[in-house]
């Protein structure tokens, strides 16, 4: 039986718990990195690899969403990700020895 007198707030639920705690570690690491990144702690190097390491963290979510939920095989975003790569590739003209 439900009880009619306490209603909690949806983002306390058991069922949202987990999702909430998720997006709440990814928004702290996002301030932390902010604040070090402002601050100059971080190293060029790991702050030019930010870039990269979150595109493919995108694409691995997407991709989880695409085949994990659905269940079907989509090679429609890698081909995409090959496409913009090599328009990356083409655009950011010769690199340097």
């Amino acid at each position: 039986m439900k009880s009619a007198g306490k209603k909690t707030f949806f983002l306390f639920d058991a069922a949202h718990r987990q999702r909430t705690m998720s997006f709440t570690l990814v928004i702290v690491a996002y301030i932390i990195l902010e604040i070090l990144r402002n601050s100059g702690n971080l190293s060029s190097l790991f702050t030019s690899l930010l870039v990269p390491v979150t595109c493919y963290i995108v694409a691995a979510i997407g991709l989880n969403l695409n085949v994990g939920v659905s269940g079907e095989l989509n090679l429609g975003q890698a081909g995409f990700m090959s496409v913009g790569a090599f328009t990356a590739i083409c655009l950011s003209g010769r690199i340097a020895a």
